[in-house]
């Protein structure tokens, strides 16, 4: 769904989704939508569930929808994205390769002779090639762009459960960085020069909190405060760099009450929002 923010009208922009079991038996799932930076294309993912006698075959898709045409396309994906990325100032669509059959050898060991990079898309030709390719072993996965497209970051998968390691890409000097250590959420500076992230990498104990990393330095240093119960996660700068946005859960861990809080980027009280 589309949300004019003036008028607060709700469009529909898909109307065949879909639960498992329901109508034709088909299960259609709509995820992952992603604005290009122009404002002009929104990218998302189509998963499309038939039934067999053991379960589920999936196809998974990649469509883009375009915002002057109200059109929708699909795009020549051969196979599932692990995570999209619109490259800002471009229409070319960054994604990560499926795992082949036999990466994972068992869930704390993967196969490097398989490994995958990160490639990107053009929407408006349909071309595409390898970006990024893996440098330590493991595939990569989820993209995510600086700000000014200088650098891309993703994970580096380790395991088969949980963050990947965080790992980076100057796309000026083609210098590959990885830090060797997992990150939840995370976002980039203005300037790509910090992080910020959390530490919820897997399922939340409690102990979660919002950092800041030099992208040069070694260690990321505590952003949001101490909690007695609770922790925070899903960090974002503002637009204009100046402050972080996170949720924090106060209470018992899933109780699914989250508060918003923001902080200005060089410290100072967190302020709630909602």
């Amino acid at each position: 769904r589309i949300v004019d923010r003036l008028s607060g009208e709700i469009r529909d922009l898909t109307s065949d989704a879909a639960a498992m079991g329901s109508g034709d038996g088909l299960s259609i799932q709509y995820w992952n939508p992603k604005w290009s930076s122009d404002g002009t294309l929104l990218a998302y993912q189509r998963d499309v569930g038939t039934p067999v006698d053991s379960g589920y075959t999936l196809v998974y898709e990649l469509w883009v929808y375009q915002m002057a045409s109200g059109a929708h396309q699909q795009l020549p994906l051969e196979q599932r994205a692990l995570g999209i990325a619109w490259q800002p100032g471009s229409h070319r669509l960054a994604f990560g390769a499926a795992y082949d059959e036999g990466y994972f050898t068992t869930r704390g060991e993967v196969d490097t002779s398989k490994a995958k990079g990160i490639w990107v898309m053009d929407a408006d030709t349909g071309e595409s090639s390898e970006l990024v390719a893996p440098q330590n072993g493991y595939t990569l996965r989820n993209p995510h762009w600086s700000r000014d497209g200088r650098f891309l970051s993703f994970e580096e998968v380790s395991g088969y459960e949980g963050s990947g390691y965080f790992a980076f890409i100057d796309m000026q000097t083609k210098e590959y960085t990885s830090y060797e250590e997992s990150f939840g959420f995370y976002d980039w500076s203005l300037d790509g020069e910090t992080i910020v992230h959390d530490t919820l990498t897997y399922a939340a104990t409690g102990t979660e909190r919002i950092f800041l990393r030099p992208r040069a330095g070694s260690e990321s240093q505590q952003f949001s405060p101490d909690y007695e119960l609770g922790y925070a996660f899903w960090p974002l700068y503002s637009p204009s760099g100046e402050q972080v946005a996170y949720l924090a859960e106060g209470g018992a861990i899933d109780s699914r009450m989250y508060t918003l809080f923001v902080q200005t980027e060089n410290g100072g009280e967190p302020r709630q929002i909602g």
